[in-house]
């Protein structure tokens, strides 16, 4: 059996001399060891757990940004089950749906298992044939600096069809990805990919990745700067398991061959591991208004490795919201490995309000952004805590550029919506709330003047969804006008 690297490097880089890479401030420390910290052995039967993973569909209506010809179902059998201890992601040529004629699956850990820096491992054996695309990722929790691929991606494991034996390991980034030619990643050939297990893993350092198969390191991206277009990695990830049927890419290579399906991407376990670093080290909290932390032990410094445990305690009239720094998630009791010295913060919201980080002091997090490529060209950026949407071209209808918020909301529920905005120039744009996913249902809508000064903006709603899964809209799709929106608050009236 054969094997070789091929590493892809850029083949066309332009950068003005206020974008020059900075050189590196601190020294590049290396662990000394890995600790396990979280763990998905499928050892059981049934869909994945739901404690661990949740399905993605809401991409089927677009191709999910590729043109992938594959409808993703949810807690169907047929395409994700677990069983004699692997995970079994199956691609199938039926007719399940109108308009596609291929079924399959994508999970995901996001807002369940989102991690930032360590060493992510998974066990899989991949499928084989024309216009079959497994993919084993990561993907930023927020949109931290803007739609994808200015907050990054990491491919950990890629196999196209038309390429039988090869695997690919890529980053994107702003300034780093196919789109513009200047993608860096690497191939790797091995004739047992398709009959075989084999480990695929990245080591996240907080300045560079390393890639892996089978523990041959394959390819590493270095941290040349600071600057986000460079390495936006310094926010957390979450994994994405999922086999994607042609798409963009295929189309040009090949298509799609009928006669290979049903395939099957079987993954064995998924193991996470944190970097442990040599030394004392030093914990230090914070929280917002509203709440406080209490750790056990409370010391000066820690040992390497020593145990510790964090709750946070609302005060009256709020709530915990979730964790950010160098630990995230939403239980409010925690217990942490002092692998390295942390910065950990605890946010807190009264009871009654539902956007997090409406005053986007923690830049786009929990904020979506979307310009419809075929029609738009957009940005969206955060300076001095407030959001900027700049549009280069203008689209038809004003929901084609569009910043939201996703919201689970019950039956009957009035609120009073507040925020700030300004535009460039006199424009209008239009607030919506609507139901997150196909057919994107309105259930309350207003449209809105603008000029160059910041005005305040309070509406009194009420509305009956029936579907929880709403999301807040600001649509701006219609005028080239930039807008500028700040301090949006979502209450619920008692």
């Amino acid at each position: 059996m054969g094997k070789n690297i091929c590493i892809i490097l850029p083949v066309l880089i332009f950068l003005s001399c206020t974008n020059q890479p900075r050189p590196m401030a601190e020294p590049e420390v290396e662990p000394v060891d890995w600790k396990l910290i979280w763990q998905e052995e499928f050892d059981y039967t049934g869909l994945p757990d739901s404690e661990i993973w949740s399905f993605q569909t809401n991409g089927n209506a677009w191709g999910w940004g590729n043109g992938e010809d594959q409808f993703y179902t949810e807690g169907r059998r047929e395409n994700a089950w677990v069983d004699e201890n692997t995970l079994k992601i199956t691609a199938r040529r039926e007719n399940y749906v109108e308009n596609f004629n291929y079924t399959s699956a994508r999970i995901s850990t996001r807002n369940k298992a989102d991690f930032l820096y360590g060493r992510i491992e998974v066990r899989a054996k991949l499928p084989v044939g024309q216009g079959i695309w497994p993919a084993i990722w990561m993907m930023p929790s927020e949109d931290y600096y803007g739609s994808w691929p200015d907050s990054g991606e990491i491919d950990i494991m890629e196999y196209f069809g038309h390429l039988p034996g090869v695997v690919h390991f890529n980053t994107h980034t702003e300034l780093y990805n196919h789109k513009i030619g200047t993608n860096k990643g690497a191939r790797f050939s091995d004739d047992t990919l398709h009959d075989q297990f084999h480990i695929y893993a990245v080591e996240w350092l907080p300045h560079r990745l390393d890639f892996y198969f089978d523990n041959i390191k394959v390819f590493t991206f270095q941290r040349e700067s600071s600057d986000s277009a460079v390495w936006p990695f310094d926010h957390p990830f979450y994994i994405l398991l999922n086999c994607a049927v042609g798409g963009d890419w295929q189309r040009a290579n090949g298509g799609i061959d009928d006669s290979i399906f049903p395939q099957v991407f079987e993954v064995d376990y998924v193991r996470v591991y944190e970097g442990i670093y040599a030394g004392d080290h030093s914990l230090v909290t914070s929280s917002t208004a509203g709440g406080s932390i209490t750790i056990q032990p409370e010391q000066e410094d820690y040992s390497m490795a020593q145990q510790v445990e964090l709750q946070a305690v609302p005060d009256q009239g709020f709530r915990f919201i979730s964790w950010s720094g160098d630990h995230f998630g939403e239980n409010n009791q925690v217990t942490i490995t002092m692998g390295r010295s942390k910065e950990i913060r605890a946010s807190f919201q009264p009871e009654n309000e539902l956007i997090q980080n409406g005053s986007f002091e923690q830049n786009l997090s929990h904020w979506m952004f979307w310009a419809d490529p075929s029609e738009a060209k957009a940005e969206i950026t955060v300076d001095q805590q407030q959001c900027r949407v700049d549009i280069d071209k203008k689209a038809q209808y004003p929901w084609q550029i569009q910043l939201n918020y996703p919201l689970s909301l019950e039956d009957d529920v009035n609120f009073t919506l507040s925020f700030r905005a300004k535009a460039a120039s006199e424009r209008s744009i239009n607030l919506a709330m609507v139901q997150n996913h196909d057919p994107y249902k309105s259930f309350w809508a207003q449209e809105i003047q603008l000029n160059d000064q910041w005005e305040s903006y309070d509406f009194a709603i009420q509305i009956n969804p029936g579907d929880p899964n709403l999301r807040l809209e600001f649509d701006m799709g219609n005028h080239r006008a930039d807008v500028f929106i700040d301090d949006v608050s979502l209450i619920i009236n008692e």
